[in-house]
């Protein structure tokens, strides 16, 4: 239970707040929660679409990684097979 929760509750067990005021605080404090969530799924959302850019030049950096190590994995693969390479 976060902070927030616990104070709202200490203060309605202390008689300071009665159950309408706490139902009111908390429902306010998970309205703060839902907001940062939809924040964070716009954000998401708008880097997504800023990285579609990016996704054939990251595919041929990929593909020539690959390519490039395909050589050495022959190599190994020959070696531990037992074969000379």
């Amino acid at each position: 239970m976060n902070s927030e929760r616990r104070a709202i509750f200490q203060l309605l067990t202390l008689g300071r707040i009665d159950a309408a005021q706490a139902e009111r605080l908390l429902a306010a404090a998970g309205a703060d929660r839902e907001s940062l969530w939809a924040i964070a799924g716009c954000i998401a959302i708008v880097l997504l679409a800023k990285l579609s850019w990016l996704g054939p030049a990251l595919a041929h950096v990929v593909h020539a990684a690959v390519a490039g190590a395909m050589p050495v994995l022959h190599h190994a693969l020959s070696m531990y097979m037992g074969g000379q390479s």
